[in-house]
């Protein structure tokens, strides 16, 4: 039987027991999920083949439910005060990284990694930014192997991950296609600057800044400098998710 056929589930089955089922759509959904996943083990035990995909899925969903930390990211990019030079694209430069204890809200450790570009420059505007140069980047170590740095010595792979804003999960992941790396995070992303606007019923999102102004509490360190913007979204998670527990 061909691939793309086996692959496919049942939709007919799905549609039949919606006809009969009477829960909201949530259930109906986890239901379909379900029914999903039995057909999928089915297969495997068919076809061979499906076996690998099946394993790499179970043994993901299983690994990544590490919830002693949260990892909190945040990245400096190249960047121009207008269009890219030709020949050269926006890359990660910088990962700020800061583990958040979940129990406790404690922030436990800091950590700054310079990342050499590999297809583009630091413009003047870049450095005004973020106060980064060329020649601070030259000494950072390749983004393939900053991404095994995250993977290695913060399992960023099996815990949460945290970034203020989706601009960091967005960049990793252009990134790591372009240059055929493997994605360095779980499925897991929290986008705090979403989160904080819908706590606070704002009627749109707001800056890093703004956002710690707002809770009275200062900015350390250097802002869009990515160590310190992680060590600050960092205090600020920790503040919302304490709250909330109260």
């Amino acid at each position: 039987m061909p691939h793309c056929v086996v692959r496919q589930p049942c939709w007919a089955a799905f549609v039949i027991a919606a006809s009969h089922w009477s829960g909201s759509s949530r259930h109906i959904t986890a239901h379909f999920a379900e029914m999903r996943t039995e057909y999928r083990f089915r297969c495997l035990l068919k076809y061979p083949f499906f076996k690998q995909d099946v394993k790499r899925e179970r043994v993901e969903d299983i690994v990544a439910q590490r919830m002693d930390q949260i990892v909190v990211i945040d990245v400096e990019s190249t960047c121009w005060s207008a269009q890219p030079p030709a020949g050269q694209t926006s890359e990660i430069i910088e990962i700020g990284v800061c583990t958040l204890d979940i129990a406790s809200g404690n922030r436990l450790q800091k950590r700054d990694i310079l990342v050499c570009p590999e297809r583009s420059a630091v413009s003047p505007f870049c450095t005004q930014l973020t106060t980064l140069t060329q020649e601070h980047v030259n000494q950072g170590m390749l983004f393939a192997d900053a991404c095994s740095v995250l993977k290695e010595k913060y399992l960023t792979r099996e815990r949460v991950w945290a970034s203020y804003g989706d601009y960091d999960r967005t960049i990793f992941s252009t990134q790591c296609e372009t240059l055929g790396i493997d994605y360095p995070f779980g499925k897991r992303h929290i986008n705090i600057k979403t989160l904080f606007a819908l706590i606070y019923a704002l009627p749109h999102e707001i800056g890093l800044d703004a956002a710690l102004e707002k809770l009275g509490l200062p900015l350390e360190g250097t802002h869009h400098r990515a160590d310190d913007d992680a060590w600050n979204t960092a205090r600020l998670f920790s503040k919302l998710l304490l709250q909330k527990r109260q």
